[in-house]
């Protein structure tokens, strides 16, 4: 399973602040997939097949990002620069 680039078009403008998809077998996420969430401050993608994180560069407000099993083989290279990411 993908997040494609438009597939939250539809909750642009909203508010939404959190957002969990855990347990959802996800093993790609569009490096644009979640431009259109513009007031994402936390967002949990545990237990994934995930071997990149791109997309949270595109996350300016992001506090809270939890990747927690999914198949990194090394530290995302993404993570380096998210300097405001506290959990």
């Amino acid at each position: 399973r993908s997040i494609n680039a438009n597939d939250f078009q539809y909750l642009r403008g909203s508010h939404l602040a959190k957002l969990h998809l855990d347990k959802t077998e996800l093993s790609s996420i569009d490096l644009n997939a979640f431009t259109s969430l513009s007031e994402l401050q936390s967002l949990s993608l545990k237990n994934n097949h995930l071997k990149s994180c791109a997309f949270i560069s595109t996350l300016p407000l992001l506090a809270s990002l939890k990747l927690d099993d999914n198949l990194f083989t090394s530290l995302p290279q993404e993570l380096s620069f998210a300097g405001r990411i506290k959990d």
